[in-house]
C-alpha cells in the first residue's frame, strides 16, 4: 500500500500538534525523507508553532487580566461560601436564657421568629446557589 501526499497533508495537524500516533508519527517520518520539499515545509511549521509558544503566543495584558479576573471569581467564592455557613447556621440556631446557673427558657429560632428564620434560610441558598455556580465556572 503506498501512501500518497494528500494522507500525510491530512496527517500533518495532528503530527505538529503532537497528537498523532506513533504509527503516523512514523508513517509522516518516513514519507519526509522521500518528500524533501514537504519536510522543509513541515519543520518550517514546527518552527513557527514552536516560536509562538516560546515568545508568549497570549499578549501579557490578556493574561494579567485573566488573572485578575480569576482572583475575583475566587475572592466572590469565598464570600459566598462563608455567607452560605453564617446564614445555614444562624437558620438552625437556638436561643437559651440561663438564669441561676439554670436553663430557664430554651427554643430554637424557628419557633420564636419563624420569618427571620425564613430569610435566613433563604439567604443560606442563594448564597449556596451562587457558590456552586462560580465553582462549576472554575472549573
Amino acid at each position: 500500500m503506498t501512501v500518497t501526499r494528500e494522507v500525510i497533508l491530512d496527517l500533518m495537524p495532528l503530527y505538529l500538534a503532537g497528537e498523532a500516533s506513533p504509527a503516523s508519527r512514523v508513517l509522516v517520518e518516513e514519507y519526509m525523507k522521500g518528500d524533501a520539499e514537504l519536510a522543509q515545509a513541515i519543520r518550517s511549521k514546527w518552527a513557527e508553532n514552536l516560536s509562538k509558544v516560546t515568545n508568549g503566543g497570549v499578549p501579557a495584558e490578556l493574561e494579567l487580566q485573566s488573572l485578575r479576573r480569576a482572583k475575583q471569581v475566587i475572592a466572590w467564592q469565598k464570600w459566598l461560601f462563608g455567607c452560605g455557613i453564617f446564614f445555614t447556621a444562624s437558620a438552625f440556631s437556638f436561643v437559651a436564657e440561663i438564669r441561676n446557673w439554670q436553663v430557664e427558657e430554651f427554643h430554637f429560632l424557628m419557633e420564636k421568629s419563624p420569618l427571620t428564620m425564613a430569610t435566613f434560610v433563604a439567604l443560606g441558598v442563594g448564597c449556596w446557589l451562587g457558590y456552586g455556580r462560580l465553582r462549576n465556572q472554575l472549573r
